[in-house]
């Protein structure tokens, strides 16, 4: 709550990326209003799932289940066939493990794979795509 007689300009410090609610009194008026703060996030576009515990799982920095909402993330094989498909994300934010979703589990072959990333940004109140390609190698990506 921000109470002042005249301001001219109103200044605040958040501690966490997130939306939040304002209110500002002013004699008989009061006006509420709402702030969101993100990160623009950071997609990889390498993958080595090998079962080393070095990147063995695609997942993206600065995603947030509190700003980030109805997520899709689709990866397609080089001739196009959906090779994984999701709706949301979870805690650890890990979008794939380099498995084929509908076919035994398996794990994709090396090569160049591409990826849609669509996601409504709460913050912003817009909706986001992002896509581009995924590099898939059993040795090691740094």
């Amino acid at each position: 709550v921000i109470d002042d007689e005249t301001p001219n300009t109103i200044d605040f410090t958040v501690d966490n990326w997130g939306i939040y609610d304002f209110s500002y009194h002013l004699c008989d008026t009061v006006a509420t209003f709402s702030v969101g703060f993100s990160c623009p996030i950071t997609v990889p576009n390498s993958l080595s799932p090998n079962g080393d515990g070095n990147n063995d799982y695609f997942s993206i920095q600065g995603l947030d289940p509190e700003l980030h909402k109805n997520l899709v993330f689709t990866v397609y094989n080089r001739w196009g066939y959906v090779v994984h498909s999701q709706i949301g994300f979870s805690s650890d934010k890990v979008l794939w493990n380099g498995r084929v979703s509908d076919l035994d589990n398996e794990i994709v072959s090396d090569g160049v794979y591409y990826y849609v990333l669509d996601l409504f940004n709460e913050a912003s109140q817009t909706k986001e795509t992002y896509q581009g390609n995924i590099y898939i190698s059993k040795d090691d990506y740094e």
